[in-house]
């Protein structure tokens, strides 16, 4: 039987299988786990240089790093020592590699006291006749673990179908010595069902069942799952992101004389009163003191490009100021009662929720005023938005700038009714394959787009009525 292909497939086998009869398979010899059986990171180190030089017919650059990334609960010690277990028992065959990193070629161990190594060339790969050998699942390296692509220079590429191995070299070496007749009680093999109880090796699911099966570890692992070329491999679309609503701010630089058009002619007094609106600061002058206060203290000329410009001609310096709207107050002489000569102006409308809310956060009362007639909640959602958004600084500034940029009637829609999938999980009428599929279906969809899927899925596998159901 030839080996296959580098090219990721998915045979259509049968449930129950010879565990040494997989469809495509990478050939151990029987002899290596016999003299290795105490080091199972060796056989799963040979396992991978021999996929290796199934795919490139050439010697695998390799180093100790690199086996590292491609199984992270491999320590550095434990991956030399693997490399230098192969080699110095003729298992691996050190090439000339020049200054650049190592490469080592698969062997089939020692013949006549010589290493006889892997040949593409010649039927077999060159595997002598008297040494016989084990058909060890190739899947348990491109789908449970990954794909490596090596480089003689820089560290290696990995590419997955799933976010963290399911298992480890460690792992894959001793289900080889299961496949060798040489038993070792395995937890790992027994939880991920690949050994039974007796330590018998038993075949590997189908593609699809294993990437359900690494897809669901993502419930209690936010490390796990499944790669965007795993959802592809067993099936599924992605969806581009949209990219995010909104423009950021500029700031103009005072004078702005380095920009043509518009905005080169702002003055430094104007971009300074804009950015002062859109943070939100308080000016020191705009704290009204209390009636009595103002009696008492006499007024301060406000200071020179404060409310007005000043204007110099040569020695005579000339200042010009707002007016000044206060009412001129006056202290009757009996009782000490204060009088206006003008009518006060009336007091400002009693705050609303949105109006405290955002004077909550420290927005200054006339910007906060203009966004009194907005709705409570579409005040609450976009300050909840703000302090959920990374490297905000100046929270009152980004609720003010996210606020006039929406439309006045525009308001954040409410997240989209949940969606059970006890409908799925608990239909009597499929099979277990299509229940997988159609949770990972219903799990990956976005909220909004649940409903959708379970519509389509009753439409697909109506249930009968019956008395169980319908209770």
């Amino acid at each position: 039987m030839s080996v296959a292909a580098y090219t990721p497939q998915t045979p259509q086998r049968e449930s129950r299988v010879a565990a040494d009869s997989p469809a495509t398979y990478v050939p151990l010899p029987r002899r290596l786990m016999e003299d290795l059986r105490n080091a199972p990171v060796a056989l799963g180190a040979y396992a991978l240089l021999a996929r290796r030089y199934q795919i490139s017919a050439a010697p695998t650059p390799l180093s100790p790093g690199d086996l590292q990334l491609y199984d992270p609960a491999l320590s550095y010690g434990a991956a030399r020592r693997a490399l230098d277990r192969l080699v110095d028992t003729g298992y691996a065959v050190v090439t000339d590699s020049s200054g650049r990193k190592t490469s080592y070629l698969p062997s089939w161990g020692k013949v006549d006291a010589a290493p006889r190594p892997w040949d593409r060339t010649v039927p077999g790969w060159g595997r002598p006749r008297h040494i016989a050998a084990v058909r060890l699942d190739d899947r348990l390296l491109d789908v449970c673990m990954g794909r490596l692509r090596p480089h003689p220079d820089h560290p290696a590429v990995i590419e997955r179908y799933v976010a963290a191995p399911l298992i480890s070299l460690r792992t894959i070496g001793t289900y080889a010595l299961a496949l060798a007749g040489i038993p070792i009680r395995s937890t790992t093999l027994a939880t991920l069902g690949l050994c039974d109880a007796t330590g018998r090796p038993l075949p590997l699911p189908d593609d699809a069942t294993i990437l359900a099966a690494a897809s669901q570890r993502a419930a209690t692992d936010a490390a796990s799952g499944l790669t965007p070329a795993g959802w592809q491999h067993a099936g599924f679309t992605l969806r581009t992101p949209a990219p995010p609503r909104g423009q950021a701010l500029f700031f103009a630089p005072d004078g702005g004389s380095m920009f043509e058009g518009e905005i080169g002619h702002l003055s430094g007094d104007m971009i300074g009163d804009m950015i002062g609106d859109m943070i939100g600061m308080s000016c020191s002058d705009e704290i009204e003191n209390s009636r009595l206060e103002c009696v008492k203290t006499p007024p301060i000329e406000p200071p020179a490009r404060s409310h007005g410009s000043t204007e110099s001609d040569g020695a005579n310096l000339t200042t010009t100021t707002q007016p000044d709207t206060r009412a001129a107050t006056a202290v009757d002489g009996g009782g000490g009662e204060i009088r206006t000569s003008e009518p006060r102006p009336d007091q400002p409308p009693p705050q609303n929720e949105s109006v405290r809310l955002l004077r909550a956060i420290g927005v200054r009362a006339d910007v906060a005023a203009t966004f009194a007639n907005r709705p409570g909640d579409h005040i609450h959602n976009v300050i909840a938005k703000a302090r959920a958004q990374q490297g905000v600084r100046d929270l009152a500034a980004w609720v003010v700038s996210a606020l006039r940029a929406l439309p006045a009637a525009e308001e954040i829609m409410p997240p989209p009714p949940k969606v059970s999938e006890r409908a799925i999980l608990f239909h009597s009428g499929i099979s277990g394959y299509d229940r997988q599929r159609w949770l990972a279906i219903f799990r990956s969809a976005d909220l909004a787009d649940r409903p959708a899927i379970l519509a389509r899925f009753h439409a697909q596998h109506p249930e009968e009525e019956s008395h169980v159901n319908t209770a």
